[in-house]
């Protein structure tokens, strides 16, 4: 594997390999506190949240971490509602042929 590139000055990582954070506390901005000159703004950043496999959404990382509590649960029940509507279409398939065998068989 070739090395990784040298960092740019100015836009080095720190301990939390996260470049922007680094840059944002070389501005003087403190973690827990509200961005702006009286702390009045966010507190916590902005990440991007995966909506389908090509694309995202720019979300507050508190509403991504609630939102990732529950992925399985709603995996889950996507599943449940593809399974009932592939069982109501197979029902509604056997009733038509029932129905057309009834028709057929009619004296």
């Amino acid at each position: 594997a070739p090395p990784p590139p040298p960092p740019v000055p100015g836009f080095a990582a720190d301990a939390s390999g996260d470049p922007g954070l680094a840059m944002m506390k070389s501005m003087g901005w403190v973690e827990g506190r509200g961005l702006g000159s009286a702390e009045q703004g966010m507190t916590t950043p902005l990440v991007a949240k995966k909506t389908t496999a090509n694309a995202a959404v720019i979300v507050n990382a508190e509403q991504a971490a609630a939102a990732a509590r529950w992925p399985a649960s709603l995996l889950l029940l996507r599943r449940c509602q593809r399974l009932r509507r592939r069982l109501l279409r197979l029902l509604r398939c056997l009733v038509l042929r029932r129905t057309r065998a009834a028709i057929r068989a009619w004296p």
